[in-house]
């Protein structure tokens, strides 16, 4: 696991398994993550 997204691959792979992950949680809701993060200035 070197966190090397930077193959095309990697991130749908990544992006794939993160959906399988939070999939119990918000079901066929869709995330809307660009719109979060944009939205304003969240701390992490």
């Amino acid at each position: 696991a070197d966190d090397d997204y930077a193959k095309a691959e990697t991130r749908r792979v990544a992006k794939h398994v993160l959906r399988s992950a939070l999939k119990p949680l918000v079901g066929d809701r869709p995330l809307a993550s660009r719109q979060f993060f944009r939205g304003s200035n969240h701390a992490v």
